[in-house]
């Protein structure tokens, strides 16, 4: 992707998002944590596109498929006031969108199909991805899966310290704030097999997302995750006990060694 083309695809996604904004400007308080949200996704798909060595124009085309990864997100908080994936799927909602709108400001049809691909299927289970996807299309998925699932760490870690994730039950329908971790929930998230739609209370959120640490795709993703201290600060939040050390120690060995350390 050329720099102008990058800049098209932020330009519109600019003025795609402010088609959401009311009368003042202003965006609801979980459409603006989506706004900046995409805004990251981009920059660490970027990072991670270049310390895998990608050259200057699949950082620029890493970093598009990063902004505009979640755009089905906005039309579904708008109808909803939810998140949920229950109802609506917003990687196929955005892939309509890309599907309808793409040609106004991407002109290479390949690029608009592999930013398209990256969309409908970034929010997918691993085990959900169509297992014919290869080549430019999977690998371009699985370094925007990997930057989504960094700044959704981001996102949980700075909200826990903040208000204790209060957002949550708005982006979660059902999930309490407090409570135990669900029995199943530490089985479960060990090989990836936690959906969403099981979680329970905050706990068992931070044990899905420390489950990611065994489906991250790329050596960068999990080193920029460790640089951060991403596991133990999530490892914190959590109740002491021996099944939850237990379970945190295979994580972290499996991070380490993920990423080569």
């Amino acid at each position: 992707m050329t720099e102008g083309g990058y800049s098209a695809a932020s330009d519109w996604f600019a003025a795609y998002v402010n088609g959401f904004r009311d009368a003042g400007g202003a965006l609801p308080p979980a459409l603006q944590l989506k706004l900046e949200h995409s805004l990251r996704v981009a920059e660490d798909a970027g990072r991670i596109a270049a310390e895998l060595g990608r050259d200057p124009a699949y950082v620029r085309l890493a970093r598009a498929a990063g902004l505009l990864h979640d755009i089905g997100r906005f039309a579904q908080f708008s109808s909803s006031g939810n998140f949920s994936d229950s109802s609506s799927d917003h990687g196929e909602a955005g892939a309509g969108v890309m599907a309808s709108r793409s040609g106004e400001f991407i002109s290479d049809p390949a690029e608009a199909a592999l930013i398209t691909c990256s969309v409908r299927w970034h929010n997918r289970r691993t085990g959900d991805i169509p297992g014919d996807l290869a080549g430019p299309e999977a690998a371009l998925l699985l370094l925007v899966r990997d930057a989504d699932k960094l700044d959704i760490m981001r996102i949980a870690l700075e909200s826990m310290e903040r208000d204790g994730f209060s957002d949550l039950p708005s982006m979660l329908p059902g999930v309490s704030l407090s409570g135990d971790i669900t029995p199943g929930t530490l089985e479960a998230a060990g090989d990836c097999s936690l959906p969403a739609s099981s979680l329970r209370t905050l706990s068992d959120f931070i044990i899905m997302v420390l489950g990611w640490f065994r489906d991250f795709n790329y050596a960068p993703s999990l080193r920029l995750a460790l640089r951060r201290g991403i596991p133990e600060k999530l490892r914190s939040r959590l109740p002491a006990g021996p099944a939850v050390d237990g379970f945190f120690k295979d994580i972290l060995e499996a991070a380490r060694a993920g990423a080569g350390i």
